[in-house]
């Protein structure tokens, strides 16, 4: 029996989580059903919309003027701005890049678990 690739190995299982959480929340995917409730509805949906409408327009947003009487922005580290995957929040839907940010981050959970779990040497069925 001849083993997979330990690079296709850790595709195949991301592409798995992935499925597995399309499945689990079909609504989020395919209606406008949302995962923003309560403290991520209330702080990070409009912080991060806040910087994705900033950067459609070529700001580059240091000062958030909604927040109290204005806060630092870009010094917020909770912004997230220059993270790379909150390029999915610059989707024609911000809804539904804000979901799949959430689905691709629980996916890459299980995937970065999965690929730990084969560097201590356990089996494909373990990991």
């Amino acid at each position: 029996m001849t083993s997979v690739r330990p690079a296709r190995f850790i595709f195949i299982v991301f592409f798995c989580f992935l499925a597995l959480f399309v499945l689990l929340f079909p609504e989020v995917v395919f209606s406008q059903a949302t995962f923003a409730k309560r403290d991520i509805w209330r702080f990070y949906y409009p912080v991060w919309k806040f910087a994705a409408q900033s950067a459609q327009n070529g700001v580059l947003p240091l000062w958030n003027p909604y927040n109290s009487y204005g806060t630092p922005f870009l010094a917020n580290i909770q912004t997230c701005f220059f993270y790379p995957l909150t390029l999915l929040f610059h989707l024609p839907d911000y809804c539904w890049g804000f979901n799949f940010y959430i689905l691709l981050h629980l996916a890459m959970a299980g995937t970065f678990c999965t690929a730990w779990m084969k560097e201590c040497r356990v089996s494909n069925a373990a990991a």
